[in-house]
């Protein structure tokens, strides 16, 4: 009987603390916002690219905004942000999408090429080292980076305007001197006598393309272009057509390159918020954000959707490290 009793007791001190706002509202912050807010601090601390947002914030009145957001007091902030920078660091990626170039240049006898490219990160010292050596080297990719670290699309036949649509992840250490390199080439294959002549017919600037091919070793791809991005001067996320550059004064014009560029972490510590998806911490913070803003308005007037820069930075910074597609961040 008095087993019965204290149990039931049990269940009503329960049901009184379930009752109890204070109680709630303690309960809430431990297990709901303060996951969430770990996560943004590990944001904040492992950022890495610009924001798209026209305004500029420091990583002190971030921390400030968040602060006031989930309404946390100096020591529960202290507290959390020492906890963060002891968790493991992520993984820097660059996710690179490589969609399409046009107007490249036409290396085979018949006028067009066969491209494909390569890429890769380089730092600093190894650029520097290339461009030191007494004799050119055309091929940067194969001379300085281990072949692990190479990632090349397929080869497209017969094309000037070649379509890939491919994607790589390519990760580095740090995000200072270190840059993206994107080296387009053409496939050299060797083609039988008979199918030169019928493609070089009476055209003198394919007669002049198989002396070229000629005089050139066989199996040696021809340089089409590069692009070289640093790392520290790209947003978290673009998707821009680029100039693929000459390595001499010839041929200067060798056409663009539209590239799809998102910085990521891999590896991501999953003790932040208990192994939650993205997604549904995405969600978590973005009401929390909301909540913030609506209070502060005062206004009766309903949301119109509007948040301060602070949150628009951190929203963007969190969905483009977790790689949460812009479906998912309209879906929250």
């Amino acid at each position: 009987t008095n087993g019965i009793k204290d149990k039931l007791l049990f269940i009503y001190q329960d049901f009184k603390e379930e009752e109890n706002p204070e109680v709630k509202a303690r309960r809430h912050k431990e297990e709901e916002l303060k996951p969430l807010y770990k996560e943004l601090l590990y944001t904040i601390l492992h950022k890495i690219g610009k924001s798209t947002s026209a305004e500029v914030f420091t990583e002190a009145q971030l921390h400030l905004y968040i602060q006031e957001a989930f309404t946390m007091t100096k020591s529960e902030h202290d507290t959390l942000v020492e906890k963060v920078q002891n968790t493991e660091p992520p993984v820097y990626c660059l996710m690179v999408t490589v969609k399409e170039a046009k107007g490249i240049l036409g290396k085979d006898i018949s006028g067009f090429s066969d491209p494909y490219c390569l890429l890769m990160m380089l730092e600093d010292e190894k650029i520097k080292t290339s461009r030191s050596q007494s004799k050119p080297c055309k091929s940067v990719v194969k001379d300085f980076v281990a072949d692990d670290k190479i990632y090349q699309t397929e080869i497209k036949k017969q094309t000037l305007n070649p379509i890939w649509n491919q994607t790589f992840v390519l990760e580095f250490g740090h995000i200072s001197g270190t840059a993206f390199h994107l080296e387009m080439w053409d496939k050299d294959e060797e083609v039988s006598l008979t199918q030169k002549l019928e493609e070089i017919r009476t055209s003198l600037t394919s007669i002049r393309r198989m002396i070229k091919e000629a005089k050139k070793e066989k199996g040696t791809d021809d340089f089409l272009g590069n692009i070289v991005l640093k790392l520290q001067d790209l947003h978290c996320t673009e998707d821009n057509w680029y100039k693929l550059e000459p390595r001499t004064e010839t041929y200067p014009d060798r056409g663009q390159c539209h590239l799809n560029l998102k910085f990521i972490h891999k590896a991501r510590d999953e003790t932040l918020s208990a192994g939650r998806s993205a997604y549904t911490n995405y969600c978590g913070i973005l009401q929390q954000f909301v909540q913030a803003y609506i209070s502060k308005e005062q206004s009766s007037a309903p949301w119109k959707g509007a948040l301060c820069g602070e949150a628009q930075t951190l929203l963007e910074l969190y969905a483009t490290q977790n790689d949460l597609s812009p479906f998912l961040q309209d879906l929250a």
